[in-house]
């Protein structure tokens, strides 16, 4: 079993090449096997995605009372890896964080 970190984007251009991570909300670690498994857990889909037992809420916040499912431009860190990872149109990207800041890896 592994451990993943959802950080939800608040906005942004997730075109860019680098952001700001103060424009990410960290919301949930999840317990599961693979990053795919971790991002279908982070849906909305049957129910309200914080509420699946291998969820781990970080303090509450506004934000997490209407916490939306995973989409694109959101990060997933790897914690067994120490990787982090961008939801994309198909798959996953992975980016570095430096100086606050999260750099697409070309």
């Amino acid at each position: 079993m592994s451990k993943f970190t959802i950080l939800q984007a608040n906005g942004g251009n997730f075109f860019a090449k680098e952001m700001d991570i103060s424009k990410f909300s960290r919301i949930a670690d999840i317990e599961c096997e693979s990053i795919d498994e971790a991002y279908s857990l982070s849906q909305n889909i049957d129910s309200f995605w914080l509420e699946n037992k291998q969820v781990t809420v970080y303090p509450y916040s506004e934000y997490q009372k209407a916490a939306r499912s995973t989409s694109v431009g959101d990060i997933v860190h790897s914690n067994e890896e120490d990787k982090y990872y961008m939801v994309e149109n198909v798959g996953f990207s992975e980016v570095k964080i430096e100086n606050s800041k999260i750099c697409k890896i070309p």
